[in-house]
């Protein structure tokens, strides 16, 4: 085994249910670390959350858009409820690619 570890660490992967993100997961819970995966879909959620389980490790399966501050507070607030923390934060959830213009900063130094 290899010295690296993410042992009693704990991380949140937006996009965690499939691709990149799924495979992050998995690899983060091979190394040791407990972790919350978020995405829109909640099959495709708890599928990867059963395959990450099989390391051993907690993990939380939380459906949320990260387009919405009120599904990414309560993805942050059940994983500090729950998992006792944030250590890492894997951010790899596609986001429209126009939804930048919905930031006010955007709109007034590009307007």
């Amino acid at each position: 085994m290899s010295a690296f570890t993410l042992e009693n660490k704990v991380a949140i992967i937006t996009g965690g249910s499939k691709g990149i993100g799924r495979a992050i997961a998995l690899m983060f819970a091979e190394y040791g670390a407990d972790v919350c995966i978020s995405a829109r879909g909640q099959e495709t959620l708890e599928a990867t959350r059963k395959e990450v389980e099989q390391h051993g490790r907690r993990v939380l399966a939380v459906a949320g858009d990260v387009m919405s501050d009120a599904d990414l507070e309560r993805v942050v607030g059940e994983t500090i409820d729950q998992l006792g923390g944030v250590d890492i934060l894997v951010n790899n959830a596609p986001a429209k690619p126009m939804a930048c213009r919905r930031s006010p900063r955007f709109r007034s130094r590009n307007t």
